[in-house]
């Protein structure tokens, strides 16, 4: 495991609670407990799939929700997360992704 951040997944306007995780292998969302209860899955994506991150701004009056950490893809798309300080996650995710893509 190379890093792991507590994280709000966003998708179709709702936020999913757990944990992201990146690994020497891929991206991977795992809901909590709860949310896993109501029937949220894991979602991973391969190393290929990811092509960077970026701070993405928001249009919710939610202080927290205004930044959001977004993993751009390689087809493009951005999933976004809503993670503690996300300039520092979006640098950091930044880092070991060019790190990660040396070291394997």
């Amino acid at each position: 495991m190379l890093r792991t951040w507590h994280a709000n997944w966003l998708r179709r306007g709702i936020a999913r609670g757990g944990t992201l995780n990146l690994t020497d292998r891929r991206l991977l969302f795992q809901p909590n407990t709860v949310e896993a209860l109501i029937g949220l899955r894991a979602e991973s994506w391969d190393w290929s799939q990811l092509g960077g991150s970026e701070l993405v701004r928001g249009r919710r009056c939610i202080a927290t929700w205004q930044r959001r950490m977004g993993v751009v893809l390689t087809d493009g798309e951005v999933v976004q997360f809503v993670v503690w300080e996300p300039e520092a996650a979006v640098r950091e995710f930044a880092a070991l992704l060019a790190g990660g893509a040396t070291s394997r």
